[in-house]
């Protein structure tokens, strides 16, 4: 994030792929203390598609927590 912040960035994309698989509260809590700092709120970017098995994909918990905005999902389900 520091090298975002020092490139001036508007925001940050979260992946949840490179977060730690099990975060506790205070890690989601300092994360979004960090998150806050940027001027526009962060995107989660999801590896898994919009369509799960013809129906719609719910929002994941993830980025609710995160305070993210918009999720971006992928155009194709990837496995991880």
């Amino acid at each position: 994030m520091q090298i975002a912040k020092d490139a001036r960035a508007d925001g940050f994309e979260l992946r949840p792929e490179l977060l730690p698989p099990t975060m506790q509260l205070s890690e989601v809590q300092n994360l979004r203390l960090h998150l806050e700092m940027f001027s526009s709120p962060p995107i989660y970017s999801t590896p898994h598609s919009i369509f799960n098995e013809g129906r719609f994909e719910c929002e994941p918990l993830e980025a609710h927590s995160l305070d993210c905005r918009l999720v971006k999902f992928s155009p194709l389900e990837v496995n991880l």
